[in-house]
């Protein structure tokens, strides 16, 4: 800035911190003498989406620690706990029955081929990021998120979100329709709806309107639509967008809430089953030691 650039020049130099949504609104803001107002609506954007960002990761958090635990309990039984006793089974000659032959088969494969195990899931590891880098794998994963049976909602509202409270953002800043539509398209997050709005941009640019060309899409919710359709018509479409971030706003906190209240229990029962069948694997058989005994 010192050697003559514009703010807004000098933020593009640092493109891992500064997004061209953030850019090219301050570039707005500059062009249009209303700096500060920008600034402030920035601020509250970056603000929404961090807190939508916290609620999303609360959902998921849970379920996610419930599933590393159970990994880590079928490994530390497998290694420490399940040798023991298939040792004891043996000596005895009872026959097996078939939870406790599975848990012996897979004790057997971690322990002596824990080498191969280890390599698999590194290969896997490095070959999922590696896939998701690439343009086709990020686009693939992105179509799968919007798939998903209980948090694809919740995806898709979480775009739509960010859609419509960046639309209203840089309509306020006088960003030109055209240049709003392509930096949503790079920012929302999602590949599948940046190319619907790279589509869509082409489609404002032959002379048709947006609600309607977002109207020939499905991936867009009716409501989006008819909403923006109110906000064009009236001249009011950064407030008809921010009423549409508003409601998708709290519906993602709705949905949250009743993500976590409907995980928990699951994940109860998930667990509670998996302590069941390890259970029964190891002691299923001193059952049939202990009518051994009494004979």
């Amino acid at each position: 800035i010192t050697g003559g650039a514009s703010f807004s020049d000098a933020l593009r130099q640092f493109p891992k911190v500064f997004s061209q949504l953030y850019v090219n609104t301050v570039m707005a803001g500059e062009t249009g003498g209303a700096l500060p107002e920008v600034l402030d609506r920035l601020a509250s954007l970056l603000e929404s989406e961090q807190a939508t960002r916290k609620a999303v990761k609360s959902a998921v958090r849970y379920p996610m620690i419930a599933i590393v635990i159970m990994i880590a309990a079928f490994f530390i039984l497998n290694i420490m706990i399940v040798p023991k006793f298939a040792t004891i089974y043996g000596q005895v000659g009872i026959e097996l029955p078939v939870p406790t032959r599975i848990m012996m088969a897979s004790s057997h494969v971690i322990n002596n081929y824990y080498y191969v195990i280890i390599g698999v899931v590194i290969a896997l590891f490095i070959g999922f990021n590696r896939f998701n880098k690439t343009k086709f794998g990020h686009y693939q994963l992105d179509k799968l998120k919007l798939k998903l049976p209980i948090f694809g909602p919740l995806f898709t509202k979480l775009a739509m979100f960010r859609f419509t409270k960046m639309l209203a953002t840089l309509e306020r800043s006088g960003v030109p329709i055209l240049k709003i539509i392509e930096i949503i398209a790079l920012t929302v997050g999602n590949d599948i709806i940046g190319e619907e709005l790279l589509g869509l941009r082409d489609e404002v640019r032959d002379g048709k309107g947006l609600s309607n060309s977002i109207m020939k899409r499905p991936i867009f919710p009716p409501m989006v639509s008819n909403m923006l359709s109110v906000g064009e018509e009236t001249g009011r479409l950064d407030e008809m967008a921010e009423s549409i971030a508003y409601y998708y706003n709290e519906e993602i906190k709705y949905t949250v809430d009743t993500l976590t209240d409907l995980i928990e229990p699951l994940l109860t029962l998930f667990i509670a089953g998996g302590v069941l069948i390890f259970a029964l694997a190891i002691f299923l058989p001193m059952w049939d030691m202990i009518a051994v005994f009494r004979r």
